[in-house]
């Protein structure tokens, strides 16, 4: 899975997310992926860390657990290969 946090949301210009999509060739990936627009520092955010970071973290979380055995498996052949 790949999570991708577009930050900065607050600045003028800032990208939305299909157009981070587009940009990054994330469909191209035959992978689960999500992009998350978010404003990660708090002091650009009235002191509190925005909601939207703790949502595409969990996001990942259950993307992880969703395939676990697949991505295990995946690391255990990827590690074997590179010995």
């Amino acid at each position: 899975p790949i999570l991708v946090f577009a930050n900065k949301q607050d600045l003028p210009g800032a990208h939305d997310e299909a157009d981070i999509s587009v940009k990054l060739n994330i469909a191209e990936l035959r992978t689960r992926h999500s992009v998350v627009k978010c404003v990660a520092n708090p002091q650009k955010n009235g002191g509190a860390v925005d909601d939207r970071v703790f949502q595409g973290l969990d996001w990942l979380v259950n993307a992880v657990q969703v395939d676990l055995a697949t991505l295990s498996a995946r690391v255990a052949r990827d590690t074997a290969a590179a010995q």
